[in-house]
């Protein structure tokens, strides 16, 4: 994962210096689209659009300063604060008389417990 997708991002409006979004770089993907169907015609917004489901490589940071926006980024989250903080937990379930999925929740709930206190204590 690219640090753009681990960061937090706030968008400031250049004209009156007003925060106009903080959020995930996901988030940031659809503010900027937002805006940029409202800041330019139809024709322009759908040859943008297009690109974009394309797969077509997009600046999206160019894209919020061309429009007099000021974007900088608020907190980072690294690799290693959700390597170094994970706690991974089984799945168990069992098969019903109805053929479907019973998930064991009590056991799974436990044994994260069991895992945070080890983590925890230390």
């Amino acid at each position: 994962m690219s640090k753009e997708h681990l960061s937090i991002w706030q968008v400031i409006d250049g004209d009156d210096g007003e925060i106009s979004f903080t959020g995930t770089f996901k988030e940031l993907k659809k503010f900027t689209l937002d805006n940029y169907e409202l800041m330019n015609d139809e024709k322009d917004f759908e040859e943008f659009k297009k690109r974009i489901e394309k797969g077509d490589e997009v600046d999206y940071f160019k894209v919020l300063e061309d429009m007099d926006f000021e974007i900088s980024e608020v907190c980072c989250v690294t690799k290693d604060d959700f390597t170094e903080n994970t706690i991974e937990v089984g799945v168990y379930y069992y098969i019903s008389d109805d053929n479907k999925k019973v998930y064991d929740t009590e056991e799974m709930t436990r044994e994260f417990e069991e895992k945070l206190n080890q983590l925890t204590n230390e």
